[in-house]
């Protein structure tokens, strides 16, 4: 039998829960919990496409991707699956990869499937989301209502930090 010592939660295992707690603040509108978990200056690169049409934005700044989930999404319901996470880890820099089911939450109906790529830091204890790139493919007829409910929104500058 082996004495050794097995840490309880690998920095690995860090790296899965930041990208988790950033699907359940999404998932529940928890809009503190997004902000504790990637940096205000956080990149965000979306590309959906329903089989016939498709759109890609790109966002900075945490408050303005608040502000896009909660135009495109006001009732949304969703719950975020990720599985085959692959981490690689230098420091306090990581690089993570997942491919993602969503669900929603109540009727259980599929809603998107996805692959998911973040770049993280560790500026303290924390592992945050510097960028999140999702390429995702959504029911048939989703772009145009997405489109429909963005208009001609632009997302503004990120602000800068206090």
């Amino acid at each position: 039998m082996s004495t050794e010592t097995i840490p309880k939660e690998t920095e690995r295992d860090r790296v899965i829960e930041a990208v988790a707690r950033f699907h359940r603040a999404v998932d529940y509108a928890d809009w503190d919990l997004f902000r504790a978990v990637v940096t205000h200056d956080v990149a965000w690169w979306i590309s959906i496409s329903d089989g016939s049409s498709s759109i890609v934005h790109d966002f900075s700044g945490a408050d303005n991707i608040v502000d896009y989930l909660r135009l495109v999404a006001p009732q949304a319901t969703p719950h975020h699956h990720t599985t085959n996470h692959l981490v690689e880890i230098d420091e306090a820099i990581a690089k993570y990869q997942a491919y993602m089911l969503a669900v929603n939450r109540q009727t259980l109906e599929p809603l998107a499937e996805a692959m998911v790529e973040c770049d993280l830091v560790k500026p303290g204890k924390d592992w945050l989301i510097t960028q999140f790139s999702i390429t995702e493919h959504v029911r048939r007829g989703s772009v145009p209502y997405i489109q429909s409910l963005l208009g001609d929104w632009e997302s503004p500058k990120p602000k800068a930090s206090a």
